[in-house]
């Protein structure tokens, strides 16, 4: 956080007033302040787009979060250009924030199913799982073995970087999930391939025209129902040049 400051107190590194009007910087847990100028050369550090000393640092998770940046930047109390195209659907982007900073790290697969007998999941609920996969011919055995022991059936398994062309999708199944892949760019040997798992309890169609190929982008959509709702579902990925 900054802010101006309008009474005085001590800079943390450079141990010198900060007087009236100056930019400081403060620790969003303990609220510790610094010269704004002294940030580079302090031991502060800006975590999931929040300030932290090095004492309180070191208890912060790391959270993946692209779209806070974007809602503050667009929020009425932000002093950032406003983007009105982000302004369209920043409800939205809100909404996956919240999401995102409310997510917990599971650190095995055990943590993560010790954790879900905690939580009340109905059969309306819906849950994704993405990962990288680096290469189905490698890496996807290993991959459904360890979705197997997850003591939870995700809606929507999502995977990236699979190298792998439609053709071969059934030499991939997951049980209980009907699969569909995207083409991989002919250019590339690996990194390239992106491919969704629809639970068998939702009806689902792909969506040709929101599934593409290129070389800074790829996707496969599909459009399912959920309930009395038909909602996109999809895997956009910007692969490596």
């Amino acid at each position: 956080m900054m802010s101006r400051l309008l009474h005085k107190e001590v800079c943390r590194y450079c141990e010198k007033n900060i007087n009236f009007g100056h930019v400081m910087t403060e620790c969003e847990s303990c609220k510790t302040v610094i010269h704004r100028r002294c940030f580079k050369k302090s031991s502060f550090e800006i975590i999931n787009n929040k300030h932290y000393c090095s004492y309180c640092k070191v208890n912060i998770e790391v959270i993946y979060n692209p779209f806070e940046v974007l809602c503050q930047s667009n929020s009425e109390n932000s002093d950032r250009p406003y983007d009105s195209e982000i302004g369209d659907c920043f409800e939205d982007l809100n909404k996956i924030s919240c999401i995102l900073n409310n997510c917990s790290r599971h650190n095995s697969i055990s943590d993560f199913n010790n954790s879900m007998k905690t939580i009340s999941v109905k059969n309306e609920n819906f849950s994704l799982f993405f990962q990288n996969v680096d290469g189905n011919k490698t890496n996807f055995d290993s991959f459904a073995v360890n979705v197997h022991r997850l003591q939870h059936k995700f809606s929507v398994i999502g995977l990236a970087e699979t190298n792998t062309v439609p053709e071969n999708k059934n030499l991939f199944n997951l049980d209980g999930y009907t699969s569909y892949y995207q083409d991989i760019n002919p250019t590339k040997f690996k990194g390239t391939g992106v491919a969704l798992y629809i639970h068998d309890s939702f009806k689902a169609e792909r969506d040709n025209d929101l599934c593409k190929t290129t070389d800074d982008f790829e996707s496969v959509f599909v459009t399912a129902m959920m309930g009395n709702k038909r909602i996109k579902i999809g895997v956009t990925y910007n692969p490596p040049s």
